[in-house]
């Protein structure tokens, strides 16, 4: 029995014996439809109101007219997510290796002005860094983030580590940590020239501003051993919960409002057809992010500690640009297939498709018992298994970014986005600016996408300590669920998570 079907089966007993109740769900996300589905299966009536035309919250695949497609949210599905693997299976979802940043070291940097391939990164990038004797050793330079963060892991009690799971850090060592940003915690520990190389290496340098337990939670959970990808697309996910669920699911039906009323019940301010209805509920769930609640109209207004938390959450911003190329350039040139090139310039990182990779040597994991997902691995090396498949067309991720340069790239013409991405990249790529090999693109920022208008959630300094809390805590008769009320923030293991936390709560409240 895993840990879903024991936290199901301890709803369903908690259920038993209460009275039916009459839920409406904000949001078809991840978060909406998973609490939606166990609600229904449990005979409580649900409905769910969800602003835009598709089901499908940030699990957003795009795809190109020959069938090719990338990914505008999740892409990657770590092994040890539980709760996400639950529900692929329940879906009958095909999954394939995702081969993840610092996997192949085939890729490249283009940091400092240095192009290199990242296996080749001791000798070519190294020398323009001051480094220590030890970080001149480290193959790459996600291993010397992996072993700062293992140095603090291993000092902590069992009582630390589990409760950087809670918003109440079991030791004032651990409030430290938490009011640090992880620029200051990686320049407390590597110096400042290895956290410039570590930052350009993982991207996380466009992070630095938050809160560095953010590190300790991901080492703690072990998200970076190995990943997969959903066959077809992540949308496959949330539109096939969509499908099962059997409920009233009404689609282009934004909320605007949400009024608790001194029966206990809940109205809803409700676009519907351009039309403007007030809807009731018993119960609310709340599935929508923050930074869109903050919109909305509420009255009386959630109190102050709640609204505090809704106003001032973290979010984090992010910018992908998909390229559709003509040919797989990268495989037969490079021979590269899967994993990712890292700069310090605006596209921060490309990722390759994963889809044509076979291992040539299996990356291995860094020694460290605490791992990170930012790329702590030796060693790994994919290449292309299928030639025909080289031959053909693909789609890059020509740049995923985040913080200041997700929002500089993303204040672009989405034509000058493909533009500026495609210039940059050709330093490592030549090919990629040759007449027509670029034939279609696909962006998306954001911050811009009004039923997000952020990406996702990632936690200030002091904020797990201070507001966690009262993020996930109800209000009167209306629940919050999301990936940002948890904090497996920006992963679908969270959404998924906080969904079964929100019904449990759900059918428990006294009627």
């Amino acid at each position: 029995m895993s840990r879903v079907d024991d936290e199901l089966r301890a709803i369903a007993d908690a259920d038993r014996g209460q009275p039916r109740k009459n839920v409406t769900i904000i949001g078809a996300g991840m978060a909406g439809l998973t609490a939606a589905l166990e609600l229904e299966a449990l005979g409580h009536t649900v409905r769910v109101l969800e602003a835009s035309g598709e089901t499908r919250g940030r699990a957003w695949t795009h795809h190109f007219a020959d069938g090719t497609y990338g990914e505008f949210g999740p892409m990657r599905i770590p092994e040890h997510h539980d709760y996400t693997h639950h529900y692929l299976s329940r879906c009958a979802l095909g999954l394939r290796r995702f081969v993840t940043s610092h996997e192949n070291l085939s890729c490249f940097y283009d940091i400092r002005g240095v192009r290199t391939r990242m296996r080749d990164a001791r000798e070519n990038l190294y020398p323009h860094f001051n480094l220590s004797p030890q970080q001149r050793e480290d193959q790459i330079p996600p291993k010397m983030l992996a072993r700062a963060v293992s140095d603090t892991m291993e000092g902590l009690t069992d009582e630390e580590r589990a409760s950087l799971r809670t918003g109440n850090l079991a030791s004032h060592r651990l409030r430290e940590v938490d009011r640090m940003t992880i620029g200051e915690y990686l320049r407390n520990r590597c110096g400042d020239d290895a956290t410039e190389l570590i930052g350009a290496a993982t991207g996380l340098e466009t992070m630095y501003d938050r809160t560095a337990t953010m590190l300790l939670r991901d080492a703690l959970t072990a998200t970076g051993n190995r990943f997969d990808e959903v066959v077809g697309g992540i949308d496959l996910l949330p539109k096939t919960l969509a499908r099962q669920f059997k409920g009233e699911l009404v689609l282009r039906a934004p909320v605007r409002g949400i009024r608790q009323r001194a029966d206990g019940k809940v109205d809803l301010v409700v676009e519907r057809d351009g039309t403007t209805t007030t809807e009731t509920a018993d119960v609310v769930l709340c599935a929508i992010p923050f930074a869109v609640l903050h919109h909305l109209e509420v009255d009386p207004p959630f109190n102050p500690l709640k609204s505090f938390a809704v106003r001032n959450l973290g979010y984090e911003s992010s910018t992908k640009v998909l390229l559709h190329c003509r040919t797989r350039f990268w495989e037969t040139q490079y021979g590269i297939a899967g994993g990712a090139s890292q700069s310090d310039l605006l596209f921060r990182a490309l990722y390759y498709p994963s889809d044509n990779a076979v291992a040539v040597n299996e990356p291995e994991p860094t020694r460290a018992r605490f791992n990170t997902m930012y790329g702590g691995y030796e060693n790994g090396e994919f290449a292309p298994q299928d030639p025909a498949v080289s031959q053909g067309p693909g789609v890059l991720l020509a740049s995923y970014t985040w913080g200041q340069d997700a929002r500089r790239l993303g204040q672009l013409a989405p034509e000058e986005r493909a533009r500026v991405v495609t210039r940059q990249i050709a330093r490592i790529h030549p090919e990629i600016a040759e007449p027509g090999m670029v034939g279609d693109f696909a962006t998306m920022f954001w911050d811009s996408y009004p039923w997000t208008n952020a990406s996702f959630a990632e936690l200030l300094p002091g904020q797990q300590s201070s507001i966690h809390d009262d993020t996930i805590a109800p209000e009167g008769s209306v629940h919050f669920a999301g990936e940002h009320t948890s904090l497996d923030t920006g992963w679908i293991q969270g959404a998924i998570s906080s969904a079964l936390r929100a019904v449990r709560e759900i059918v428990t409240r006294p009627a």
